[in-house]
């Protein structure tokens, strides 16, 4: 699981800002966990990120090549370690609005670090661009949408549901509380746009059987000095069917 998570980062990442020490662990969890949770980071300290021992056997699907499930976890608990999203730093790519949604009034925290708004929008472009999704929603959020609008998007929903270690420290799912689809509507040029959540990005809080290290996640390392390379993202995008199961809520 180490040696595939190391390759998949060297794929991606050509120079770090610094040497990361991490303590990787296999544990068994307690019964009520042992279905539910894949692992956990410890940012900060030991830096330690413990996985499922339950779930060595089970795979997925990253980038649309089959991997072990733990593989992701890893990746996604690294990812944590770097500093995705916000977690360590001073809050320079996070802002925050209060907003109602659903009858609801509550803060929601957005990312509006530049390159990785940068890349939400360029990947919101290359979606539109191709077709034959495997979800309905996601062709239909993403045909209403037009290119003028996500060139004038400057954020990037973060999580805003489901309590402390998800709220606000990873990309928005598009669910609800009670798991239902949330949809979230902001006005640009005085017309109300829906700011898509990507459910299968790596860096959302929950882990899904197909998963994507998209562009949005280089851009986010870029924003914490990461010197990543998109020539081999650019590569698998341009494969036919690689966003064939994407979610777009």
């Amino acid at each position: 699981i180490k040696d595939e998570t190391l390759n998949i980062l060297r794929k991606y990442i050509t120079d770090m800002p610094q040497e990361y020490a991490i303590k990787l662990s296999l544990a068994t969890f307690t019964s009520s966990d042992n279905t539910t949770i894949l692992g956990y980071a410890q940012p900060g300290g030991d830096n330690r990120i413990v996985l499922n021992k339950a779930k060595l056997d089970e795979t997925g699907f990253l980038n649309k090549k089959s991997t072990r499930l733990l593989v992701v976890t890893l990746l996604h608990e690294i990812f944590h370690i770097f500093g995705l999203i916000d977690i360590g730093s001073t809050g320079d790519t996070t802002t925050t609005e209060n907003v109602k949604i659903n009858g609801r009034d509550y803060v929601w925290k957005f990312y509006n670090g530049n390159n990785g708004v940068e890349q939400y929008r360029k990947f919101l472009k290359i979606l539109k661009s191709k077709g034959n999704y495997k979800y309905s929603i996601t062709t239909n959020n993403l045909s209403a949408l037009s290119n003028q609008h996500i060139d004038k998007i400057n954020y990037i929903l973060l999580e805003d549901d489901f309590s402390s270690g998800t709220e606000h420290v990873h990309l928005e799912e598009g669910l609800d509380e009670d798991f239902s689809l949330e949809r979230y509507e902001a006005p640009i040029d005085g017309v109300q746009v829906h700011h898509p959540s990507i459910m299968n990005e790596i860096t959302t809080g929950f882990q899904n059987k197909h998963s994507y290290i998209t562009r949005i996640t280089l851009g986010m390392l870029e924003d914490l000095n990461f010197k990543v390379n998109y020539r081999n993202l650019e590569m698998e995008e341009s494969q036919l069917n690689y966003f064939h199961e994407i979610v777009i809520v």
